[in-house]
């Protein structure tokens, strides 16, 4: 380092107490001088300028200041309490003349609040079905504390019209002045001027079913479908298992879908009967995650249907019926379309007097049929169609849709048939029952043609059942000039 290097470095360090020393005296006049405290805040602070707001509760409980930036707002701060009085409200004077502090005022510099006490009025809250919420205490003329929105518990089965919304449970929808929810209350604007109750409103879907007959939720919901058919479509959501009597949606035009909550749930028959009876002119639809069990010893199918029965989930299970129809019946004119689900392990008797009669329709369209017994044929449920077509498959029946506008509308459907036992196969695979109307033009078993005949009627003892794999079944049929075509398929396993 040079010489003139050394000098200038002495030079720099002697003039660093100097600049301390000035910084000191600014600093102690800005403590005498507060609109340069002021100054200096906006000179310190990117920011922007900031503001103290104090709160005096005047012998109260304490309040915390606040720093609001300048041009901001203060925000409305908790009531403060004192024993024997109620808080009306924040006054900008000590001696609380004038008007009440608006916190909807820009802050542009400190400024103190003072609180001003009344006499006490009592704010109660009705949650209506919702969470306790606590009782305030409010100086006469002043305003509430907006309190924390309560939670409602939704019933464990909902009823809904139409299709459920997204939020299946309550929304909280503010508090009013009178039980029947017609004035809204506004926390910043309302004041208390006696002792009074608030009331919460809800808004939901669910449809309230309380007052109907019932010994619980889910039999009240299908008496307040079949009181209120009218109205529309129904969905009734079932959100834990639970057992059963027997149920009828009896009204003409009553349309129910019922389906599970929370997946798997189970209703299951409590006493000898059908589940459900669908009655002429209704309409029940089976959905996701729900299964409908019947009894092991039992005088009728888990679903008796002499309207219309849709299943497009779920499942029908461990029913054994002494009558024909194990899982599902169909009466005359009534019908039954299965595009999803399970039905197994039910059985019905099985004799020529079939439970179906003439003009009942059985579609399927998807879904999974198989039965668990070991032996003797048993039909699942049954069908005799004068003017239908018919096939029966692990004692199950099945069966295209009847003519439409005198075209045929057949029906898609893998069917899964399930062999066991030591005698063979347990039930029929195929048959035809008006051979004239509908033509087999091909049986094929993966790459085994096994028939491609005509008209054809097959039972249990046909050979060709025997072969393990998928099954693809080829039916024409011609109307008015125009070839009709369909293949279905089954599977058959050991």
């Amino acid at each position: 380092m040079t010489n003139n290097e050394k000098h200038g470095v002495n030079r720099k360090a002697r003039k660093l107490p100097y600049l301390l020393l000035v910084t000191c005296y600014l600093l102690i006049v800005a403590c005498d001088n507060p609109y340069m405290v002021g100054d200096l805040r906006k000179i310190m602070d990117d920011r922007g300028a900031y503001f103290t707001v104090s709160f005096d509760s005047v012998d109260g409980s304490d309040v915390a200041s606040q720093s609001v930036a300048e041009g901001g707002r203060a925000s409305r701060p908790l009531n403060p309490t004192k024993v024997g009085f109620g808080f009306v409200n924040w006054y900008p004077t000590a001696d609380l003349s004038g008007s009440p502090y608006d916190f909807s005022s820009p802050v542009t510099s400190d400024i103190t609040l003072y609180a001003r006490w009344g006499t006490i009025r009592t704010v109660t809250f009705n949650s209506n079905g919702g969470g306790a919420v606590s009782s305030q205490t409010v100086g006469e003329g002043g305003l509430a504390n907006r309190p924390g929105d309560p939670d409602r518990s939704a019933p464990v089965h909902r009823l809904f019209l139409g299709t459920p919304p997204a939020n299946l449970g309550y929304t909280f929808a503010g508090w009013y002045r009178e039980p029947g929810l017609s004035t809204l209350w506004d926390f910043d604007s309302d004041t208390v001027g006696a002792d009074m109750t608030l009331y919460a409103r809800w808004t939901s879907g669910i449809i309230d079913v309380s007052a109907q007959a019932g010994a619980n939720d889910v039999v009240r919901a299908i008496n307040y479908v079949n009181a209120n058919a009218a109205a529309g479509a129904y969905t009734l959501l079932v959100g834990e298992s639970l057992d059963l009597a027997p149920q009828s949606l009896s009204t003409t035009n009553a349309r129910l879908t019922i389906r599970a909550l929370n997946s798997p749930v189970t209703l299951t028959l409590s006493s000898p009967g059908s589940l459900f009876t669908v009655g002429s002119g209704a309409e029940l639809s089976l959905s996701d995650g729900l299964t409908l069990r019947g009894r092991p010893a039992n005088t009728a199918a888990v679903v008796q249907v002499n309207g219309s029965f849709t299943m497009s989930g779920g499942a029908i299970a461990g029913n054994t019926n002494s009558g024909n129809g194990g899982a599902v019946s169909v009466a005359a004119s009534g019908t039954f379309r299965k595009t999803g689900g399970t039905i197994y392990g039910d059985d019905g008797s099985d004799n020529a007097n079939r439970a179906a009669t003439a003009n009942a329709v059985f579609s399927l369209n998807g879904g999974e049929w198989k039965r668990d017994r070991s032996a003797g044929p048993q039909d699942s449920f049954n069908g005799n169609n004068a003017s239908g077509f018919w096939e029966y498959m692990d004692g199950i029946t099945i069966s295209f849709e009847q003519l439409v506008d005198g075209a045929p509308s057949f029906a898609d459907g893998s069917i899964i048939i399930s062999r066991s036992g030591t005698n063979g196969p347990v039930s029929r695979a195929f048959s035809v029952n008006n051979p004239g109307q509908y033509s087999l033009t091909e049986w094929r078993a993966g790459n085994t043609l096994l028939s491609d005949t005509g008209s054809v009627t097959l039972n249990a003892s046909d050979n060709r059942y025997n072969v393990i794999g998928t099954h693809f079944l080829t039916l024409e049929v011609i109307r008015n000039g125009v070839l009709y075509s369909r293949t279905i398929s089954f599977e058959v396993r050991n």
